[in-house]
């Protein structure tokens, strides 16, 4: 039954090439849709651990350190640094502002301390020492030297680095003094407090998060984006079954007479069904393959960055072959119901 199915694929290779070109296709969107999902957390990630913190203060009324934070008195900082069990302790402020001159309406502006912790190391160029000075993210295309207008004030670039947040948007590090004066009305607030150390004293009006708890506040506002890219990506897995599916049935139909004839020969049910199964799954499999390669192509294309982990590698051909299965299902039934004396009648 096996060699069977096998010769059933070969005689039929035009339809079932088509097949899984167009299977190969949904399964590399899906690919690159979760490929793009797993993206959110990577960028964020990247950004949390370059801040180089052990704890996070913020607000006891804010939702977080940087989503839904709330500004207080950076006069506590000297406070946090007395606390046992803190080495070092630094304000920061996270926001969005204008960009002006640039392909990108928008940036989040950091804050920090120059030379404390969060203020980063950039790959190109120098670390921020002083007011009116910015170090930004690659994609935004400055080089150290060039002019930035933020918010419009205007910054001197000392370095850059790869550092986005919230769905691709370009980080810019500033003096915190500078954030203050652009969007605090220059008073001295601060939005969350950077601890290397863990402190062993709670601080009054705030509470302490660890950089997991601050990597998922800084991801809460894409919660609905990759709900919705799931939900799509749900949607392209049941194209594929149906896709699948409907060849493997549509073939199931056309031979019915030469299972009809396995039945009256001794051809067990089991051994019929299985050679369908294997059909779907090779399909399947096949079509696996090709999106992986569609994906990988596909990837450098797309605005954001896309992470294709071997994870998402190694968990596509295992949901293709759960998704063949499931897409021969029909034809097997409809396979079981065919009476071998079908094999005897007229044409």
């Amino acid at each position: 039954m096996l060699i069977a199915a096998l010769r059933d694929l070969q005689w039929r290779q035009r339809r079932v090439a088509i097949t899984i070109v167009g299977t190969g296709l949904v399964f590399g969107m899906t690919l690159v849709l979760a490929g793009l999902s797993a993206s959110f957390d990577a960028e964020a990630d990247h950004f949390v651990k370059a801040l180089g913190a052990d704890s996070y203060l913020y607000s006891d009324q804010a939702s977080g350190p940087f989503t839904g934070a709330l500004p207080f008195s950076a006069g506590l900082v000297e406070t946090v640094r007395a606390t046992p069990g803190v080495t070092e302790a630094a304000a920061l402020v996270f926001t969005q502002a204008p960009l002006q001159h640039s392909e990108f309406p928008l940036a989040n502006v950091i804050g920090v301390q120059p030379q404390a912790v969060g203020s980063p190391a950039p790959t190109r160029g120098r670390a921020l020492r002083a007011t009116g000075e910015v170090v930004v993210a690659s994609k935004l295309g400055k080089d150290p030297g060039d002019a930035m207008v933020v918010a419009g004030r205007r910054f001197t670039v000392t370095g850059t680095l790869n550092s986005t947040a919230i769905a691709g948007t370009p980080n810019i590090f500033m003096a915190i003094k500078d954030v203050q004066d652009l969007v605090l009305g220059g008073q001295p607030l601060a939005m969350a407090i950077l601890v290397r150390g863990t402190p062993t004293e709670p601080v009054a009006g705030l509470v302490a998060d660890t950089p997991s708890a601050a990597l998922d506040n800084l991801v809460r506002p894409l919660a609905d984006a990759k709900g919705a890219i799931s939900f799509i990506s749900v949607l392209l897995w049941i194209v594929a079954g149906i896709i699948i599916g409907s060849v493997v049935y549509l073939s199931a139909l056309e031979r019915a007479r030469d299972f009809a004839v396995f039945k009256a020969t001794g051809a067990s049910n089991r051994a019929i069904l299985v050679g369908l199964a294997l059909q779907s799954v090779i399909v399947s499999l096949c079509s696996a393959a090709l999106g992986l390669v569609i994906a990988i192509a596909l990837a450098p294309t797309f605005p954001m960055d896309v992470v294709l982990s071997p994870t998402l590698y190694a968990l596509l051909p295992a949901i293709a072959l759960v998704v063949g299965l499931l897409a021969s299902l029909a034809a097997m039934r409809r396979v079981s119901s065919i009476d071998p004396a079908a094999a005897f009648g007229g044409p």
